[in-house]
């Protein structure tokens, strides 16, 4: 079986596949601004990792260095697709293992004008739906899921990773923005659609804004989008249940004490999501500014 090195260069890291040429088909397309190579052994760095196919069609994870995705501990993969999931996934751990002073937070953002729109909140809140919505709209997505937060200023530290839709799409998504997703269909499975955002609707790898806002998600059948105050004190709660970084307490709880001081907090009501995409449009877009690497 054939072996081939995917190789980060925007972090630095190796990761070797063997007998894997469904997965290398499609892993490459799911990220934007990571400076990825395909190569073969001879003469590259050590690796991070390894997966291999076996005859019986699981996948295998080897590694010295760094974890391996957490279902692998109790059920090996067996689809390209489950592969692709789960290395995005493990990127996050990888990545706060060599910036351990970052935060991370369950969170959806987007940039809008001058900052960005930070949408905390556990699965299944339609944060990513919500993030194609604003990209169709002319926004920047940052983060459909997990965001990062650098320890200079608080700000969020854009991933880079295509956002991934729970399938099957809502049944009242809206004909355009049904369209749109068609249009930009990435890797797929029964259970899950990666958007392949293009130009500005996704921002590279490595690049930060200020957080401007936070909004709480709170999606009802019938309401009409709106965005009602609350409570900072609120907002702060959500806030320390969605890190999951490993910081000493106190020092998280100044950080996103600041993150929320600084931040306009709301909580939007929605039934549509194209509605709500225009409505946050309305309330937060300033002209666009270019944000900095890290």
């Amino acid at each position: 079986m054939s072996t081939q090195i995917v190789s980060l260069g925007a972090c630095g890291w190796s990761i070797a596949f063997t007998g894997c040429e469904d997965v290398l088909d499609a892993l490459p397309t799911i990220f934007h601004g990571w400076k990825i190579q395909l190569c073969s052994r001879i003469g590259k760095p050590k690796l991070h990792a390894h997966v291999m196919k076996t005859a019986r069609g699981r996948y295998l994870w080897r590694s010295n260095s760094m974890p391996r995705p957490e279902p692998w501990d109790s059920e090996p993969p067996t689809s390209a697709m489950d592969v692709i999931c789960d290395v995005h996934d493990v990127l996050f751990d990888w990545f706060l293992k060599d910036n351990p002073r970052h935060l991370c937070l369950h969170a959806a953002a987007v940039r809008m004008g001058r900052g960005l729109v930070c949408f905390p909140s556990v699965h299944k809140a339609g944060k990513s739906t919500l993030c194609v919505a604003l990209a169709a709209v002319g926004q920047t997505v940052y983060s459909d899921d997990v965001l990062p937060i650098e320890p200079r200023k608080n700000s969020g530290v854009a991933m880079g990773i295509m956002p991934r839709l729970r399938r099957p799409l809502p049944a009242r998504l809206d004909p355009s923005l049904r369209d749109f997703i068609a249009d930009r269909k990435g890797p797929a499975d029964r259970d899950w659609l990666y958007v392949k955002l293009r130009g500005a609707e996704i921002s590279p790898f490595g690049q930060h804004a200020p957080i401007k806002a936070l909004v709480f998600l709170d999606r009802k059948r019938h309401s009409r989008a709106q965005l009602k105050p609350i409570d900072k004190s609120e907002m702060l709660r959500e806030l320390i249940l969605q890190n999951f970084a490993d910081h000493p307490p106190v020092s998280i709880m100044d950080r996103l004490l600041a993150m929320t001081k600084n931040a306009q907090c709301s909580q939007l009501q929605f039934d549509r999501v194209l509605d709500a995409a225009n409505l946050l449009v309305d309330e937060f877009h300033r002209p666009a500014v270019t944000g900095k690497s890290v």
